[in-house]
């Protein structure tokens, strides 16, 4: 018995914008390229180091500019907006919430515990 699955959209069929890269990686590519030349030069002019010895400091350089347009945590999520999750998670730790039952002023918290995990609580504010 064969039962057919849809592909994953996502990743089955991306965005291309440039020869099989798409519009991040793209730009990534470039500003990438921008750092390792503008290292180079530097350590050319102002160091007086030789340009062939030189690549050797303008490539580490591009490396973090790299890793910021092809990385994709968990296979779609690029580090900003990895970045952009983690800060809203970390915004929205402690939940406010308007019961329409009992008391109005309490404050629903779900919190961390080392021994006992994660567990919700709730507390009477004034």
């Amino acid at each position: 018995m064969k039962i057919e699955i849809n592909k994953d959209f996502s990743s089955e069929y991306k965005d291309e914008f440039w020869k099989g890269f798409s519009g991040t990686e793209t730009v990534c590519i470039g500003i990438a390229a921008a750092v390792a030349v503008g290292v180079i030069a530097f350590c050319h002019f102002k160091l007086g180091i030789n340009p062939g010895t030189a690549v050797y400091f303008g490539v580490p350089a591009a490396i973090p500019v790299l890793i910021l347009g092809f990385f994709r945590y968990q296979g779609y999520m690029n580090i900003l907006e990895l970045l952009q999750s983690i800060a809203l998670c970390e915004k929205t730790k402690i939940l406010k919430m308007n019961m329409m039952t009992g008391s109005r002023n309490r404050v629903f918290a779900i919190r961390r515990d080392e021994k006992n995990g994660v567990y919700a609580d709730t507390k009477k504010t004034l």
